[in-house]
């Protein structure tokens, strides 16, 4: 015998069914999106849709400054703000998220011809993310309205 088993009876079974209730989970919130051209814009809430971060708040293109050099006129970065977290905490899936959607913004945008990425960043880190555009393997599905895979 088990301790607090009891004294050996078995326990009854429910007999009655068990029901299932769907949790709704909050529909994932599209960050603002500001700064660069119509079809940057475009592009980055493809990118997002597809995505669905859960801590980007705000997605601002702008011209990359001087100190990323070396630059070329029309050159842009983007800069991601996450969502705000406890004192003395990092947002790092924020900071990841970031990440994934800048590579993607800047692989996306050269595909299709728009400004080159050359900086991708957020609160705490950016980083040049230049080097030429890294292209998926031809087996991964075609992005949804890009026409590439």
């Amino acid at each position: 015998m088990c301790a607090g088993c009891g004294q050996g009876a078995a326990a009854p079974v429910a007999t009655h069914p068990v029901r299932t209730v769907a949790a709704r989970m909050p529909a994932p919130r599209m960050p603002v999106i500001a700064g660069g051209s119509a079809a940057e814009r475009t592009l980055l809430r493809r990118i997002v849709r597809a995505m669905c971060p859960a801590q980007i708040t705000r997605l601002t293109i702008a011209p990359a400054s001087p100190q990323w050099h070396p630059v070329r006129p029309g050159d842009v970065g983007l800069m991601a703000m996450t969502a705000p977290v406890a004192p003395h905490h990092e947002n790092t899936l924020g900071e990841w998220e970031s990440m994934v959607v800048g590579g993607a913004f800047r692989d996306r945008s050269a595909a299709l011809g728009l400004p080159r990425v050359v900086v991708v960043g957020n609160p705490r880190e950016s980083g040049r993310v230049t080097g030429g555009p890294i292209h998926p393997p031809s087996r991964l599905p075609d992005w949804p309205g890009t026409g590439h895979g």
